[in-house]
C-alpha cells in the first residue's frame, strides 16, 4: 500500500500506510537464504532495494524506502543490504553503526539517529518504531523538505518535537499492527492515532470510553461495536497525544459521539478520517486562527 497523503486542515497535513511484512518461510540462520523480516513500506517513487546474502548474492527484490531495516536493526551482524539509487552505503553503515557516515534517503545523519532511538525500544517495538519515523520524515520532505533531516527530540513532557530554533512545526506518529500514520501540522501541537478494531472488547471498557454514549455503542453488533469504540478512542487518543499528556490525560474522559467526524477539546479540533481511512483513524491540531502556545525549546 502506497503512502496517502492528504492536507485535511488548512496547515495539517496527514499520511497513513500499512507496514508490508513479507516473510519467507526460511528457518532462523539458515545459509544464504533471504532475510526473515523484509518489512518493506511502499512509498511514490520508492527505489527498489535487493537483499543480499553473503558472497553468492540470493536477493529478494521489496518496494519502499526502508526495506529490511527492521530485520538488520534486530540482527546488526546479518547480510548487507544494498539499495539501488539511494546515496552511499548504507548498508556497510547497518553493518558497522560506527562508521557514522550514513545518509538516509538523501538526509545526511538521520538514519543513524533514528537507529540510535530505536535501539532504545523493545526489539518487538524496533520495526513499528522505525516505519514511523520513516512516514513521518517522507511527509515531512513533502511538505517541509527543509525539515525533513532534523533530530527528532521529546520535550520535558515526553512529546516527540523536531529539534531546532524558531516556531518548527508540531509533529506526531502513530501506529497499531501493521498500520502507521503520522502528521504535521505548520501552527501548533499535533497528535495523530490509529487504532484496528480489538478482537475482544469488554462491557466495562466500553462504558468507561463512551460515557453517556456507552448504551448505543454496546447494542450494536459485535463487529461494528469494536470498530465504533475504536473510532472515537482514535479521537481521545490523538487529543491526550496532541496536549502531550497521554494516558495521563485520562483521554476516556473526553466526550465523542459515535458516529461524529468533528469536534472541539481542550482547545484543539479533531477530526475523525471516517469517509477516507478504512481503518479508524483520527488528528488533533491546534487550531490556526488561536495564538500558538509557547513550548520549551527541544535542542
Amino acid at each position: 500500500m502506497s503512502p496517502d497523503i492528504a492536507e485535511i486542515a488548512p496547515g495539517v497535513w496527514l499520511a497513513s500506510a500499512t507496514l508490508a511484512d513479507d516473510r519467507p518461510n526460511v528457518p532462523s540462520g539458515a545459509p544464504n537464504a533471504p532475510n526473515a523480516t523484509l518489512g518493506a513500506l511502499d512509498a511514490p517513487n520508492a527505489t527498489l532495494g535487493r537483499l543480499g546474502t553473503g558472497a553468492a548474492g540470493a536477493f529478494a527484490e521489496v518496494r519502499g524506502g526502508l526495506p529490511a531495516l527492521a530485520a538488520d536493526l534486530a540482527e546488526p551482524r546479518r547480510r548487507r543490504t544494498e539499495y539501488l539509487g539511494e546515496p552511499a552505503t548504507l548498508a556497510a553503515d547497518l553493518a558497522e553503526p560506527r562508521r557514522g557516515r550514513t545518509e538516509y534517503l538523501g538526509e545526511p545523519a538521520a538514519l543513524a539517529a533514528d537507529l540510535a532511538d530505536a535501539r532504545t525500544r523493545p526489539r518487538w517495538r524496533r520495526a513499528e518504531f522505525l516505519a514511523g519515523r520513516q512516514l513521518l520524515r517522507w511527509l515531512l520532505r513533502r511538505v517541509r523538505p527543509e525539515l525533513a533531516a532534523l533530530p527528532l527530540r521529546a520535550d520535558p513532557a515526553g512529546k516527540p518535537r523536531l529539534a531546532g530554533a524558531g516556531d518548527l512545526p508540531g509533529i506526531t506518529v502513530s501506529h497499531d499492527g501493521d498500520r502507521i500514520a503520522a502528521a504535521v501540522c505548520a501552527h501548533g501541537d499535533v497528535g495523530v492515532d490509529v487504532q484496528l478494531p480489538p478482537a475482544e472488547l469488554a462491557d466495562s471498557t466500553v462504558r468507561r470510553c463512551l460515557g453517556r454514549h456507552a448504551p448505543a455503542v454496546a447494542a450494536l453488533p459485535r463487529g461494528r461495536r469494536a470498530r465504533e469504540f475504536a473510532w472515537v478512542w482514535t479521537v481521545q487518543e490523538a487529543c491526550v497525544k496532541a496536549a502531550g499528556t497521554g494516558l495521563a490525560g485520562r483521554p476516556w474522559a473526553i466526550d465523542v459521539p459515535p458516529g461524529a467526524v468533528s469536534g472541539h477539546w481542550g482547545g484543539f479540533t479533531w477530526l475523525s478520517l471516517r469517509h477516507r481511512s478504512a481503518v479508524p483513524l483520527s488528528c488533533a491540531f491546534h487550531p490556526p486562527d488561536l495564538p500558538r502556545p509557547r513550548r520549551p525549546p527541544c535542542t
